[in-house]
């Protein structure tokens, strides 16, 4: 599990290393550790302590480490960038950008954020004003190599594309068939027949389909363990809450986790959909499902222990004479109900945070990546012609949905609670027009692959031979178009060494 896509012998010393699950698990802890401390030590600190920024200088350093590392291999890649390298940066960035916005929030609240440095020049400052601009320097320049690490990525995604295109020897056919292995050979002995140098490398692998069961294509061994610590951290806080000697404030921080102990496990399994590939779905629409139907599972196996031992007298009893004022949520629940019930409230908010903490995911995060690095998968999903003379346009096309979709949840945010002539609304109808000239773009640049989507199998993998297209317009992998075309494409199939 070492690496998130099958290697061939021509990539095992290829730089950077492919990204693998503990680089990927590592960016998510530090993601989610620096703002949550940050956010922590600002609570609990009293006015004006240093502490806050103390913290979170601390946690952005490992961070900062982190990115900067993970962006320094791609200044001299031998090796195409995939959706799944970007996580690193992503997650460094997403952390970052919460982490500033604190600083900047108890800055602002301590009455430092503009005065700090003045009063540092000067010889009298306060206690936290040197702790806040260490912070704040630390986590801008974080930000900073996040962003060039993902312009590096898109920069060596387009330099590498332009190989693809100065190799229309290579035969297509021939490369379909060292990838599928249709004739019992090797990858390798295609490749010297064909006066390859070396093995052809594979995409993200398909790793779940449609006969292995809706459990085994929504729940990875990774996810699996989410789950579990979910269980054990809602069953932890139920009784906590309810047996525990704490104060009603420290309980209602307690509370927080029932909640929000099934939501981590619907996040990863959308982040997995860069490399669990689905047979059927593809990868952006693998994500979709499993945005929307895993938070329904998640918080049946999250919250069910806590529903048994909230019907122990003991719980019960605790649960009922805990005065329910700083638990009740902002008054979605009476200060009466019982145990049951105020965990059934708070499923239901398990199952909101969750779907829509993954469906942002797959909007923001997973279409655009495969978008921009892996389009010609996206074509496929998408039933479009997967023609070598439509690949271009096609290409555009899909990058185009990519911001589509994003708006519509932009513009949704503006209108909440906008008023008419106010600068929120005229973004919002600025937001209008620019969706329309992007459907408009879209309805005139795609080509589609009508057969393919009056075909039952549209959205399969696996070549449908009643609809007169070929493997590669059913599985969205375009040998051809990349080879020969002089395409866009977002994935590379010749190897590392030729290039």
């Amino acid at each position: 599990m070492s690496s998130m896509f099958a290697l061939t012998p021509s990539e095992e010393d290829v730089r950077p290393r492919p990204t693998s699950a503990m680089q990927i698990v590592l960016g998510l802890a530090l993601a989610i550790l620096c703002p949550v401390a940050t956010l922590l030590a600002a609570y609990y600190a009293p006015y004006q302590s240093p502490l806050g920024y103390v913290a979170a200088a601390v946690v952005e350093l490992p961070l900062l480490i982190y990115v900067l590392v993970d962006g320094a291999g791609w200044i001299r890649a031998t090796r195409r960038s995939r959706p799944v390298d970007a996580v690193p940066a992503a997650c460094a960035l997403v952390a970052s950008g919460i982490s500033l916005f604190l600083v900047l929030t108890l800055a602002a609240a301590h009455g430092i954020r503009d005065s700090a440095l003045p009063r540092l020049r000067l010889g009298i400052p306060l206690p936290p004003d040197l702790p806040y601009l260490i912070a704040l320097g630390l986590v801008t320049v974080t930000v900073l190599i996040a962003v060039l690490s993902l312009l590096l990525l898109v920069l060596n995604a387009r330099d590498r594309r332009s190989a693809v295109q100065e190799e229309p020897d290579r035969s297509a056919d021939a490369m379909d068939r060292a990838v599928e292995g249709e004739d019992g050979t090797t990858a390798d002995e295609h490749a010297e027949d064909e006066g390859a140098s070396a093995a052809v490398p594979t995409g993200p692998r398909v790793v779940t389909r449609a006969s292995d069961g809706m459990l085994r294509r929504l729940v990875s061994p990774g996810t699996g363990i989410l789950l579990l610590l979910g269980a054990l951290a809602s069953l932890s806080a139920t009784v906590l809450i309810t047996l525990s000697g704490i104060d009603d404030d420290r309980a209602g921080q307690v509370a927080w986790i029932v909640p929000l102990s099934a939501v981590p496990a619907p996040l990863w399994a959308v982040i997995e959909s860069l490399w669990r590939r689905d047979e059927k779905l593809g990868i952006t629409l693998a994500a979709l499902y499993r945005a929307l139907t895993l938070p329904f599972v998640t918080v049946g196996v999250v919250l069910f222990p806590s529903v048994l031992v909230g019907l122990l007298p003991p719980v019960w009893r605790g649960f009922a004479s805990r005065p329910l004022g700083a638990i009740d949520w902002a008054g979605f629940v009476t200060r009466d109900v019982p145990l049951p019930g105020w965990v059934g409230m708070a499923a239901l908010m398990a199952l909101l945070f969750g779907m829509l903490g993954a469906l942002a995911l797959t909007v923001f995060v997973i279409l655009p990546l495969t978008a921009a690095f892996l389009p010609h998968i996206a074509i496929g999903d998408n039933a479009l012609s997967t023609k070598p003379e439509d690949h271009r346009r096609n290409v555009r096309a899909i990058r185009a949905l990519a911001a589509l979709i994003p708006l519509v949840f932009v513009f949704a945010v503006l209108m909440t609670n906008a008023e008419a002539g106010s600068v929120r609304w005229w973004a919002a109808m600025a937001t209008v027009v620019v969706m329309v000239a992007l459907a408009v773009y879209i309805r005139r640049t795609q080509r589609v692959d009508h057969a393919r989507r009056r075909s039952p199998a549209w959205g399969s993998a696996a070549p449908d031979p009643d609809s007169g297209t070929d493997s590669d317009s059913s599985s969205g992998f375009d040998s051809s178009s990349d080879s020969g075309s002089g395409s866009g494409s977002g994935f590379d199939y010749t190897s590392d060494s030729e290039k």
